[in-house]
């Protein structure tokens, strides 16, 4: 199957049971929604009394250092501000084409479909699967060997979404930025398949697709093995 019959077949109510089908998580990307838009309120909330007190007072007839310290507050305040608006109006717009987004793995292939964009890869050439910034299960190192951290929402103002809860993010710091990708070894080329818990909980999906490619592989392998020598 191609991948748009393999997307047909996943957006019906009832796919195969061997299939894992995985449509845009509304409820998590509303609730990010929520939380990003009240961090960017309280960001300009902040950051309009705060430019008022600062410009130009901060910044004529002050040393190098008083507008320095000055240009720091401001742009950390507006980082907030701008931030949080921005990743709160980027997930609006998911939301509006949410029927746009899946993740599918059948015993045969990964495709992943986003607004102008479908990826599909047969399993036999998903490799370098690797999960970062995400603890498995009872498992307390990354494919690599490095320590794996929990939860934390790629580039998006770590530290801040500790503090407001967001989802996806842990209280306790972390290494780095989650993603979840994998090698397409037919062109040597990286493929992003999430960088938070959009579709679902990131160790699982890994998981899944390592099992299933793994599956996969021993599958062509055993096939290979029976066929006849010329």
């Amino acid at each position: 199957m191609d991948a748009e019959s393999v997307l047909a077949v996943a957006r019906a109510d009832h796919p195969p049971s061997e299939w894992n089908v995985w449509p845009l998580r509304r409820d998590y990307v509303l609730k990010s929604v929520a939380k990003w838009g009240a961090l960017g309120i309280v960001g300009f909330a902040m950051f309009i009394p705060t430019a008022i007190a600062t410009i130009p007072s901060d910044f004529i007839g002050t040393s190098l250092a008083s507008q320095t310290i000055a240009i720091l507050i401001l742009a950390l305040i507006a980082t907030v501000a701008f931030g949080g608006v921005g990743i709160a109006l980027h997930d609006l717009w998911r939301l509006s084409r949410a029927r746009d987004y899946w993740l599918v793995i059948t015993p045969e292939t990964f495709v992943k479909a986003e607004p102008g964009r479908v990826i599909e890869t047969p399993l036999e050439h998903v490799t370098d699967l690797t999960l970062k910034g995400v603890r498995l299960p009872g498992e307390g190192n990354s494919p690599n060997g490095a320590p794996m951290s929990q939860f934390i929402m790629s580039g998006r103002l770590i530290d801040f979404a500790n503090t407001a809860g967001v989802p996806g993010v842990a209280r306790q710091r972390a290494r780095g930025n989650a993603s979840l990708a994998y090698r397409d070894s037919r062109d040597n080329k990286e493929v992003v398949i999430c960088t938070d818990d959009t579709f679902d909980n990131m160790g699982a999906i890994y998981q899944i697709l390592r099992d299933r490619a793994a599956i996969r592989d021993d599958k062509l392998r055993r096939a290979s093995l029976r066929m006849p020598q010329a």
